[in-house]
């Protein structure tokens, strides 16, 4: 279905950060977003040190370009357009970014941007067959309830 209401977006990791990338600069395209353990950790003081393959292949070695597109700058850009969109984020207890998906859900309660509470999920590490296992599949039916076509 080629509207908003037939589209949804989900990653874990670096899809986790791409599904709230696309979500957050085109709100528009997606009727939700979840995502898994997103790799928010990067950023223009470490990404050309701890990504430089993806830095080199995706943005042409442009940190700014990395930046400009972050799911924490798009918010901050577009807090309006991105409010209303149903925005889920499940992370491990254990998993090392646990920090940065609590900085993210901070930025996004801050702005006023509605979305579910971070889902913690205990002693999970950054692993997604963890994480599903422990969600059981809600990331589909969170999906489909947020269909309209």
């Amino acid at each position: 279905v080629a509207t908003k209401g037939g589209r949804a977006v989900q990653g874990m990791s670096g899809g986790g950060l791409g599904a709230l990338r696309y979500a957050f600069k085109f709100p528009n395209m997606f009727s939700s977003v979840w995502a898994f353990a997103p790799a928010c950790d990067d950023n223009a003081s470490n990404v050309a040190a701890n990504e430089p393959r993806m830095l080199s292949q995706y943005f042409n070695g442009s940190v700014d370009a990395f930046c400009a597109n972050e799911p924490q700058n798009e918010a901050q850009a577009n807090p309006s357009g991105i409010n209303g969109l149903p925005i889920h984020v499940t992370v491990g207890g254990s998993d090392p970014l646990l920090s940065t998906e609590q900085d993210l859900d901070s930025l996004l309660t801050s702005l006023g941007i509605t979305h579910d509470p971070l889902e913690i999920v205990p002693n999970i590490g950054h692993d997604f067959g963890g994480l599903q296992a422990m969600t059981k599949g809600s990331s589909y039916q969170f999906a489909s309830d947020h269909f309209t076509a």
